[in-house]
């Protein structure tokens, strides 16, 4: 069974048969789950993969002194990176297969532009537990993890996963797991402020759910010159993807950017190839008069128009704002980067090359 939401992808396995795991051991598939967890490593440093326990998981832990009463699933956090796709689906391959020989069976997967965000299995050695993986990726939105499911999208602030604790699982001195930290902050970010209250999940309201925002419709038009290619540009694209189901990227051509007296080094054809080999980018385009924005969101039906901050409020842009409907979206720049800076370097007027950018 597949199933296509926008750019969100869903593969259930089979049926799920979902029980309360009460009377099922759930500690034993949690110490499984976590011992091959802690096995793994990432990357070319072979670094501890980041791991920690969430939303039912966690708040039973911090409120119930172990599983909520009538929960159905044991809820694993792991760490990746938005800015390496492969990586991340390398990374998912070999969770699945580490799993697989332990007697886990993969039941359900799902992605979000081609990255994993989801990894459920069911422990057949222990009363087919449910062991439930997401994916939380850095590189999309400053400060904060982000996760896609078909419900919606969470922005989980990253402090909370950076300061995660070692804690002994209650009552079971031999399990030792991740807790976001601190963990009342982290229920609150999930839950809404009433976490304490247990609430079935008919008593819900906004606010218990507030960190689940709804998922991106409609095209996204952005424009750049994109000379230089560099991970800024690479950066403010995945933003603007993310603002929309559809991204469309205009870039101006040879001929305009001499017009607006902005010196380019690689030809607009070859730029624009760059710009498309991202699986951010839907449709790319060349850009040939200055002010051909309404036409643009004409021909491409634009919700949102992105630029970059240095922009703000500017007339260029703020005189499409509200023409047919489309709102302007300002994303901050990343800062220590940018083709000038690159190109200065190269023409020998810098001494050093541009400081590497942090990590968003």
């Amino acid at each position: 069974m597949v199933h296509d939401i926008s750019r969100y992808h869903y593969r259930g396995l089979r049926e799920l048969s979902i029980l309360p795991l009460e009377g099922r051991a759930p500690e034993v598939t949690l110490g499984r789950g976590i011992r091959i967890l802690n096995a793994l490593r990432c990357g070319e440093t072979r670094q501890a993969l980041a791991w920690w326990i969430g939303v039912g998981t966690a708040l039973g832990f911090s409120r119930d002194s172990g599983f909520i009463p009538g929960d159905t699933d044991i809820d694993i956090r792991v760490a990746a990176d938005f800015t390496h796709a492969e990586a991340a689906r390398d990374l998912m391959a070999r969770i699945i297969q580490a799993f697989g020989r332990e007697g886990f069976k993969l039941v359900r997967e799902t992605y979000w532009d081609r990255r994993p965000m989801q990894s459920a299995f069911i422990d057949t050695r222990n009363n087919d537990v449910i062991f439930d993986i997401y994916y939380f990726y850095r590189g999309l939105t400053e400060g904060c993890l982000v996760n896609f499911n078909d419900r919606g999208y969470r922005e989980k602030p990253a402090h909370l996963v950076d300061n995660r604790i070692a804690c002994h699982w209650p009552g079971h001195p031999d399990i030792t797991v991740h807790v976001p930290h601190p963990i009342e902050q982290y229920n609150e970010w999930r839950f809404g402020p009433e976490w304490r209250i247990r609430k079935k999940n008919s008593e819900l309201t906004e606010k218990d759910l507030k960190c689940i925002r709804p998922l991106p419709r409609g095209t996204v038009l952005t424009y750049g010159t994109f000379d230089l290619f560099h991970v800024g540009h690479a950066r403010l694209l995945r933003r603007a993807a993310m603002l929309g189901d559809r991204l469309v990227v205009g870039v101006p051509s040879d001929e305009l950017c001499r017009i607006k007296g902005k010196p380019i080094v690689t030809p607009e054809a070859q730029r624009a190839e760059v710009v498309a080999s991202l699986d951010c980018v839907d449709h790319v385009f060349i850009q040939v008069e200055m002010d051909q924005k309404e036409k643009d969101i004409d021909r491409f039906e634009v919700k949102r128009l992105v630029v970059g901050d240095d922009w703000k409020d500017h007339p260029r842009f703020e005189q499409v704002r509200g023409y047919r409907g489309v709102e302007v979206v300002y994303l901050k720049r990343t800062p220590g980067v940018s083709s000038s800076l690159l190109r200065q370097h190269l023409e020998g007027n810098s001494t050093c090359a541009p400081a590497a950018p942090a990590d968003c």
